[in-house]
């Protein structure tokens, strides 16, 4: 099968174990010091913000991430501990790098 035709192939099950899989992969390779910054970054933004998008993260950072979709993966772990909550909701980002696309909504359980 060539890779134009796995991209387009449709099957929940395959989709959900590439996302785990890729989260896996991003958590897995970032050193602590990065690890840190970011959850630092996540519960400061929870902190300040009733609800937000990793757009509000970004600036609590204080490092330079090479890897700035770790994000998602951060994110989930934060809503792990209890630290924040997935909403259904999402809005567009302000990101140029991300050109607009929607982030999902998480709401803070520490404010």
């Amino acid at each position: 099968m060539s890779d134009h035709v796995k991209q387009y192939t449709l099957d929940e099950a395959l989709a959900s174990a590439a996302r785990d899989k890729g989260m896996d992969l991003v958590q897995r390779f970032l050193d602590d010091e990065t690890k840190k910054a970011i959850v630092m970054a996540i519960v400061e933004a929870a902190r300040r913000h009733e609800t937000f998008t990793t757009d509000a993260v970004l600036p609590f950072i204080g490092i330079e991430v090479q890897e700035l979709r770790a994000l998602g993966p951060m994110m989930t772990t934060a809503a792990r501990y209890e630290v924040i909550q997935a909403t259904p909701n999402f809005e567009n980002s302000a990101s140029v790098s991300r050109h607009g696309a929607p982030k999902r909504i998480w709401r803070s359980l520490i404010i």
